[in-house]
């Protein structure tokens, strides 16, 4: 499962927050810009603060999932 799809899952975002996402990611490497992990992207746009992507991380590894 991808991060960003746990994210919806548990309910700390929205799939569209999660697309918009995406859509700016995408946009990045198109341009050559640094490229940015998901849950960055939701905290700069206020989808996410840093403690909820903390613990949003952490239930992730325990989940035996990795972010990549």
């Amino acid at each position: 499962m991808k991060f960003g799809e746990f994210l919806v899952s548990k309910g700390y975002v929205t799939e569209t927050q999660v697309d918009v996402a995406l859509m700016i990611q995408r946009e990045r490497m198109e341009k050559g810009q640094e490229h940015l992990r998901v849950g960055e992207i939701l905290v700069a746009l206020y989808a996410l603060n840093h403690d909820t992507l903390k613990k949003a991380l952490r239930e992730y590894a325990e989940a035996g999932l990795t972010v990549g």
